[in-house]
């Protein structure tokens, strides 16, 4: 990272936080709390010098007399994070696992930590714009539509309508995608862990049928994630409140990818190496 370049930190996956992971990845800076475990564990990685532990163990219990010092502890965490940046293309961390063991008993001081961290975090990818072939019917891409048309020459009380329905639309969008996505981390996880059969027997029918039920689920959960993306450019004000509810499973990563696309590509997989055990009886 250059000096002049902004620092901008990703979110990654937590099992990502391994020393075979890490040392792969050399000019990545990884992030992680000295005080809340990850990945491994900490003292399988923390050897590496592309990591970096942030430590918030000094802080004292909330109230008014600590509070300035527990703000100077916070702020020359980040300062040591900003300084070493410098020197790497990309940082990331796992953005839940920051000042966990804070939100218990140090409220404040968490909420303030999530405040400066904030500032750099990346969520959300900005959508690639791709033109699209033949007709889509379904009604949230016409609205969208409609939306485009108008983006050039809406006024300011249009802004404020287009605003509003693009809020509606996120809400929805959020809440059916923790349904599903839940069951795409959940399921397929589980069931990815499960031995392949060796022939044609039930449980080889039953394997294969839930592993394309964990697809199912995951392909929803990307096309609910890549919709609320969409109606990001229309919010004018909360962003920030919309990108903290935003799955972690759809947040891409300094490889650009999402665990929702990872575990869609091993499912897939999966399938195409059952199907070949058990053709080759």
């Amino acid at each position: 990272m250059t000096k002049d370049k902004k620092l901008i930190i990703r979110t990654i996956a937590p099992e990502k936080f391994n020393n075979n992971y890490i040392k792969k990845n050399s000019k990545v800076l990884f992030i992680y709390d000295t005080k809340v475990n990850v990945g491994e564990g900490i003292n399988k990685f923390k050897e590496n010098k592309n990591t970096l532990g942030l430590d918030f163990s000094k802080i004292k219990d909330d109230d008014d007399k600590k509070s300035d010092e527990n703000k100077k502890i916070i702020d020359s965490e980040i300062k040591k994070l900003l300084s070493k940046a410098k020197s790497y293309k990309d940082v990331v961390m796992c953005t839940n696992k920051i000042g966990l063991d804070l939100v218990k008993e140090k409220k404040s001081s968490y909420l303030y930590l999530r405040v400066q961290l904030r500032k750099y975090e990346s969520t959300i990818s900005p959508m690639k714009k791709t033109k699209k072939k033949g007709k889509d019917n379904s009604s949230s891409n016409n609205s969208l539509q409609s939306l485009n048309k108008k983006k050039n020459k809406i006024s300011k009380k249009n802004k404020s309508l287009a605003h509003k329905q693009a809020m509606h639309k996120i809400k929805n969008k959020l809440k059916e995608s923790y349904n599903v996505c839940e069951i795409c981390n959940k399921k397929s996880i589980k069931e990815l862990n499960k031995p392949i059969e060796l022939d044609k027997s039930g449980r080889y029918r039953k394997r294969v049928k839930k592993l394309r039920n964990c697809q199912l689920a995951c392909d929803r959960c990307l096309r609910r994630c890549n919709s609320i993306k969409k109606y990001m450019k229309y919010v004018n004000k909360d962003s920030d409140l919309i990108k903290s509810r935003y799955p972690l499973l759809c947040r891409k990563d300094h490889s650009g990818k999402s665990k929702a696309e990872r575990l869609t590509k091993q499912i897939r997989t999966a399938i195409k190496t059952q199907y070949e055990v058990v053709n080759q009886q």
